[in-house]
């Protein structure tokens, strides 16, 4: 009795894929003859790189054969799989594993009759190329092979490769024989499935609702959408309308399924929808019981980081063909909160006598200061917010007074989208005025008396600042609006160290205290600020102030040097340097 050696060499790359695979061996019959021409299958699996191939080879005169592939794809641990056919048509399998071993015995009987020939072959699909199919020969003493198919000569190789133009289709592969003195022949045929799908699909996105619409070759039997959202739903339908609740970035995937022949297919398609519906804002700006000539509307976000209103679009008032009122809008904004303000224009009709006014919900709420400002919901297609101006909440006339200044404009403001209010002595409106780009502003027309400026520019927290108006002194013109690096205002006259405010001890060591006097009269809120040698920003307070207060500073952590003191108020500014000496720790 002979048997079949096979000995498998297995060739390592460095790396772990990449091996090369030595198949060889020698086919006898069980009279200790070589099998002549006698085909042999070898098949390598990779299950952790998903590698896959199979092929044949033929043994010589000697009964011998050997086979060699080399691929990236194969890793130490792929399979091996040797079959071949006996002289009856049973199949003999031996299994072998890279680094694995040899002497796989079997018996095999060759016939005897060289006269005797059985066609057989297997197939498989290709994992890349859709529709075609790769037939291996596995037949025995064949010297002429014919490949049909659906009856048609296609081949006459051992082993072929056909793509099926028709999907889905059924056909029929038929593979005939003949020994090599042609004194037998067999064949064999077998029924090839065909169903590939190819699927795809788009969306069209408005607000929370989203179509999609699948495209698939050939047009599946049905659909399974899975929208990411934790619903998915199955349909025959190649569109579907589908409504989120929340706007997000949504991975949705699309299974299309095709049965033909009791044979199912299915592919798949995903894809991200980025889903961040948009709505539009819009609304009338009404003075009283009419609109608004002209105007700008500002549309403001705040921003998470620092709470600040940034600037998102900026629009003029429309004019509605209908009932020819003026409206504003804007178009397309993310769904979101927002701030809504009207700036009317300095070719109004009604400039000076209406106040620059943040939109409410609310006709009897009207909002002139951003820090009180009505955050607007957009969360539907459009959200209508109106604006009703507020009015001057005093009104006179024929008065010679003016009060005239100008704001620092150093740090980038546009002051010309922002107003500087004028308050009476009870503090109730008396006029408005947007300062020009360059800062300066004028008021006038005004009747003696004590009035206070309050400037109102949006991130940007005001201090009133007194003027008193009367026949000695009927022109204030220096007044001087600054921004410290707080973002607070400060309003100043000429920067004069008006406040009578002592500061001690200096040189300063633990502590330093700040005092306002006994004949300080009006109770007052005072800013304090402290700056270092190099313009440091290190300390800042905002308190009020009653006559005699002290107030003290911790200042032993403090490293030695000059400081800058500086007391913001009503009444103007204070500046005092300090020198710091001492330990510190």
């Amino acid at each position: 009795m002979k048997f079949i050696y096979i000995f498998v060499l297995l060739i390592f790359s460095i790396s772990s894929y990449s091996i090369t695979i030595n198949v060889s061996g020698v086919v006898e019959d069980l009279n200790n003859s070589p099998i002549q021409n006698h085909r042999v299958v070898i098949e390598v699996i990779d299950t952790t790189t998903f590698y896959s191939s199979i092929d044949s080879v033929l043994t010589n005169a000697t009964g011998n054969y050997s086979y060699t592939i080399s691929n990236a794809g194969i890793s130490q641990t792929a399979k091996i799989i040797i079959t071949t056919h006996d002289c009856v048509g049973a199949l003999h399998t031996l299994n072998a594993f890279p680094g694995g071993g040899s002497n796989y015995n079997f018996q095999i009987c060759a016939g005897g009759n060289p006269s005797q020939c059985i066609a057989q072959f297997t197939f498989f699909e290709d994992t890349i190329i859709s529709g075609t199919f790769h037939f291996i020969n596995q037949s025995t003493n064949n010297t002429v092979n014919i490949w049909k198919v659906n009856g048609n000569i296609i081949s006459q190789q051992v082993d072929f490769t056909y793509t099926f133009n028709t999907n889905p289709s059924s056909n029929t592969v038929c593979l005939e024989i003949i020994n090599y003195n042609q004194t037998c022949n067999d064949s064999k045929c077998t029924t090839v499935i065909v169903n590939y799908c190819n699927t795809s699909f788009t969306s069209v996105v408005s607000g929370l609702n989203v179509e999609f619409v699948a495209n698939s070759s050939p047009s599946a039997d049905y659909y399974v959408w899975d929208f990411d959202d934790g619903s998915s739903q199955t349909i025959t339908n190649d569109t579907i309308q589908h409504l989120y609740t929340t706007g997000a970035d949504y991975n949705v995937k699309l299974t299309a399924y095709n049965i033909y022949a009791q044979d199912t297919c299915s592919a798949i398609d995903s894809s991200i929808v980025s889903l961040y519906p948009v709505g539009q804002l819009i609304g009338y700006v009404f003075t009283g019981n009419t609109y608004l000539d002209v105007a700008n509307v500002v549309l403001y976000k705040k921003n998470i980081a620092d709470g600040k209103l940034l600037v998102v679009e900026t629009t003029s008032l429309e004019t509605d063909t209908n009932t020819m009122a003026q409206f504003y809008q804007f178009n397309n904004k993310e769904y979101g909160e927002y701030y809504i303000k009207c700036i009317i224009s300095e070719n109004s009709a009604v400039y000076t006598q209406y106040i620059d006014t943040w939109a409410s919900q609310d006709a009897n709420i009207q909002i002139v200061s951003w820090q009180g400002a009505e955050m607007q919901s957009l969360n539907s297609d459009q959200q209508v917010a109106n604006i009703n101006l507020k009015k001057a909440e005093v009104i006179f006339t024929g008065g010679e007074g003016v009060i005239e200044g100008s704001i620092d404009n150093t740090v980038g403001v546009n002051t010309s989208n922002q107003i500087v209010f004028l308050l009476n002595h009870e503090r109730k409106i008396v006029k408005t005025i947007h300062p020009q780009q360059s800062g300066n502003f004028v008021f006038d027309s005004l009747i003696s008396g004590i009035y206070y400026l309050r400037p109102e520019l949006t991130n940007y927290y005001s201090l009133d600042y007194m003027v008193e108006l009367n026949s000695n002194n009927s022109v204030v013109d220096d007044v001087q609006i600054a921004i410290d690096d707080n973002h607070y205002y400060t309003s100043v006259n000429n920067i004069s160290n008006s406040m009578d405010i002592t500061v001690y001890p200096n040189p300063v060591s633990d502590e330093l205290f700040i005092h306002i006097p006994t004949d300080y009269h009006y109770d007052n809120v005072v800013k304090i600020d402290i700056y270092n040698s190099i313009g440091e920003h290190i300390y800042s307070q905002m308190m009020e102030f009653k006559a005699n207060s002290i107030l003290n500073i911790p200042f032993f952590d403090k490293k030695n040097g000059l400081y800058i003191v500086k007391a913001s108020g009503t009444y103007g500014v204070f500046v005092k340097k300090i020198i710091k000496l001492g330990a510190t720790n």
